[in-house]
C-alpha cells in the first residue's frame, strides 16, 4: 500500500448515529448547537429516540447519546443486538453512564473519533418470561444493561416470590419484589434497595429484595454465569417484569423469570475511572452539611 493509500484510509470519516429524546428542551438545544461540530469531524445520522426508530441495523463506529442514563437504557433497547459503542452526553442531573458533560465532550472528540478511547464491555443480562399459561401467552426474551426486577404494582399488599438458582431453591421473598442487577445496574435501583456497589468489570450479578418482609432477606452476590429464577407464589397484588425502566410486562401467579447472562455485551466509552465516579456522583469525602443553629 503506497502512503497516499495509507493517507486516505486513514481519512475515511467516522459514522456516527446523534440519538436524544428530543421533547426535551436542553437535548434539543445542546444538539442544535453543537451538532455541527459532531458533523465537521464525521458522518452523521440523527435519530429522535422520543419513539421508536428503528437503528438495529444501522451500521455505525459510535452511538453518541445525549440526555441522561434513560436515553442510554432506550437507546441499547433501540439498537437491540446491533450493540455499537455508546459515547453518553449528560444533558441531566446525576448520570452514571453519561459520563461527559457537554464541554468534556467536545474536547474529547477528536480523540474517540480517531479509536483512541476504546469502549469498555459490560456484560448484560437476558431474562426469560415463562407464563403459567403457555397456551395463552408466549415465552418471551428481554435483554437488559440494568437490572430485570419483578416487583408489586400498587401499594396495598405485598408480592410473594420464589428465588431459585441454578436448580437449588434458594429462599421465598415476600414483600415488594425482587431486582436482579449487572455491575453496572448495582449503582442503579438496586442501590437505592441497599445492595452493594460492583465495579463495571465484576463478574457476578446481584440479588437485592424490595422492602423485604423478613430482614434476614439480604442483597447476594452470585457468579456472572449463574441461571436465576423468579417464581410468582400468589398474588393479592399485581405484579410485573420490569427490564431498566424501559419495558414492563404484567405477571401473573405461576409465572417464572429466569435470568443469565447474555449472548451480547454493552460497550461504553468511559470518561472517568469508576472510583472518581462514585466519589463525584455519590459526593463521597463530602463532610456532612449539619445546618445552623
Amino acid at each position: 500500500m503506497t502512503q497516499s493509500n495509507k493517507k486516505a484510509k486513514r481519512e475515511v470519516p467516522r459514522r456516527v448515529l446523534i440519538l436524544g429524546d428530543l421533547r426535551n428542551k436542553m437535548v434539543a438545544k445542546t444538539l442544535r448547537t453543537i451538532a455541527h461540530s459532531i458533523r465537521e469531524n464525521a458522518d452523521t445520522v440523527q435519530f429522535d429516540i422520543s419513539g421508536k426508530p428503528d437503528i438495529s441495523r444501522e451500521s455505525a463506529d459510535f452511538a453518541f447519546v445525549f440526555g441522561g442514563d434513560g436515553s442510554i437504557l432506550r437507546a441499547v433497547q433501540l439498537l437491540r443486538e446491533n450493540q455499537i459503542p455508546i459515547v453518553g452526553v449528560n444533558v441531566g442531573r446525576l448520570g452514571f453512564l453519561t459520563e461527559f458533560s457537554v464541554k468534556e465532550f467536545l474536547e474529547a472528540l477528536p480523540e474517540i473519533l480517531s479509536g483512541r478511547r476504546a469502549p469498555s464491555e459490560r456484560l448484560m443480562i437476558c431474562a426469560t418470561l415463562h407464563p403459567a399459561r403457555p397456551r395463552r401467552r408466549k415465552n418471551r426474551i428481554f435483554y437488559a444493561v440494568n437490572e430485570a426486577t419483578v416487583s408489586r404494582v400498587g401499594f396495598l399488599s405485598m408480592v410473594r416470590i420464589r428465588l431459585s438458582i441454578d436448580g437449588s431453591s434458594i429462599t421465598s421473598y415476600s414483600g415488594d419484589g425482587a431486582i436482579i442487577a449487572t455491575p453496572t445496574g448495582s449503582t442503579a435501583y438496586s442501590l437505592s434497595c441497599g445492595g452493594p456497589i460492583l465495579l463495571p468489570g465484576t463478574d457476578a450479578l446481584v440479588v437485592t429484595p424490595i422492602n423485604p418482609h423478613t430482614l434476614t432477606n439480604r442483597p447476594l452476590v452470585v457468579p456472572a454465569s449463574s441461571e436465576i429464577v423468579l417464581e410468582i407464589l400468589s398474588q393479592r397484588q399485581e405484579a410485573a417484569l420490569s427490564i431498566d425502566g424501559q419495558i414492563n410486562v404484567a405477571l401473573t401467579e405461576g409465572d417464572l423469570v429466569s435470568i443469565k447472562r447474555a449472548d451480547r455485551v454493552f460497550r461504553l466509552v468511559e470518561n472517568y475511572l469508576f472510583y472518581l465516579t462514585l466519589r463525584q456522583k455519590l459526593n463521597w469525602g463530602g463532610t456532612p452539611n449539619y445546618g445552623k443553629d
